[in-house]
């Protein structure tokens, strides 16, 4: 597994019993909403200082395409946008989108 830059603090910060099940719970409750099979959410909070993108990636990677690039970027933020930003910006002509 290769090691992202940062893991380890986010790994050690992951030891103490309430910040992992703050984390895990409102990942989960996220996740949830966006449509993510029971199946996914309880192998990544059960699993979340353990992760294998190799095996994530062999055993979630359609449901990973299907929910997160279809649904949620094709249907969710557009009409999150349609609704609560570009009503905001609609005669601007520069937008700077941090985040």
């Amino acid at each position: 597994m290769e090691q992202l830059k940062g893991y380890g603090y986010v790994k050690d910060l992951l030891t103490h019993r309430k910040v992992y099940q703050y984390v895990a719970g409102n990942l989960a409750q996220s996740l949830k909403t966006i449509g993510f099979s029971n199946d996914f959410i309880g192998y990544l909070t059960w699993n979340l200082s353990k992760l294998d993108s190799a095996y994530i990636n062999s055993r979630f990677g359609h449901e990973l395409d299907k929910t997160y690039s279809k649904h949620f970027f094709q249907e969710i933020v557009p009409d999150y946008f349609e609704k609560h930003i570009f009503p905001w910006i609609h005669n601007q002509e520069r937008v700077l989108d941090v985040g």
